[in-house]
């Protein structure tokens, strides 16, 4: 076991698996690194024994995130040697529910599954020419939108920070957006959450359209691998992405917590 000290080794580690430590990456920066803890286990045979690994992300203005693989023999240690944020939105396999149960309590901690697409797997349907890139002038009308989904948590001031949506309009209304939120540009790798689509305007493929104009511009961009993270129980949802090239890298628990 061992603390990582320095983002070239943390990276060296998190690629073995991008799509499973995607977030992570994204936390390598010079921004974001002085608040980042890795805590790694690499066995000798990994093929036997799969590494284990323990992220920790706190701060002070973007909140916690803590991302748990490996077993819980492996991951006891790292959690006994470390202090967890107060608050901290939790990614875990199930190996290590109970040590992460035993620390936080969960408001819900939900099968989510982690998609993931390259340029050779999107598939662009038609309807993805409706979408079109989102900007500052639409701050309004993207609050108005997910003032439906109140766990998405949008704030304007996300416009001015480098985020990218594309949406699709209904007159001066929007009726579709797809949020990308996160980037690890020197991995090619970027992050889309945020899919939302006002309930009138359901079932006519927006979802899998306004997702796959924002990743076809990510990959425009230079990005060579896209995520996302949808509830198992969703199926309307993890069908869209179906059909759109994304496909089911692995399926985690995860939720947010307090800790005990």
């Amino acid at each position: 076991m061992r603390l990582l000290a320095d983002p070239t080794a943390a990276r060296g580690f998190l690629r073995r698996d991008l799509p499973l430590w995607a977030w992570p990456l994204c936390t390598l920066g010079p921004r974001e690194w002085p608040y980042v803890r890795l805590w790694v286990d690499e066995p000798e045979h990994p093929a036997d024994d799969p590494p284990a690994g323990l992220w920790i992300f706190d701060h002070p203005g973007w909140g916690g995130g803590v991302q748990a693989f490996g077993e819980a023999a492996a991951l006891e240690p790292m959690l006994r040697s470390t202090l967890l944020p107060v608050r901290a939105f939790v990614r875990l396999l199930p190996p290590a529910r109970p040590l992460l149960t035993a620390r936080y309590r969960f408001d819900w901690l939900e099968p989510i599954v982690r998609m993931h697409v390259t340029p050779d797997t999107l598939v662009v349907p038609p309807e993805a020419e409706l979408a079109e890139p989102l900007g500052q002038q639409d701050a309004g009308a993207l609050a108005s939108l997910y003032a439906i989904w109140p766990e998405s948590r949008f704030q304007s001031s996300r416009l001015r920070q480098g985020y990218q949506y594309m949406g699709i309009r209904d007159g001066g209304k929007i009726v579709a957006v797809a949020e990308q939120v996160l980037a690890a540009r020197n991995d090619g790798l970027a992050v889309v959450q945020g899919v939302l689509v006002e309930p009138a305007w359901r079932g006519r493929g927006l979802a899998g359209a306004v997702t796959a104009a924002l990743t076809a511009r990510l990959f425009a961009d230079g990005a060579q691998d896209v995520v996302l993270d949808v509830r198992d129980s969703n199926t309307p949802a993890l069908a869209a992405y179906d059909r759109i090239g994304y496909r089911r890298h692995v399926t985690l628990l995860a939720g947010p917590g307090v800790a005990r």
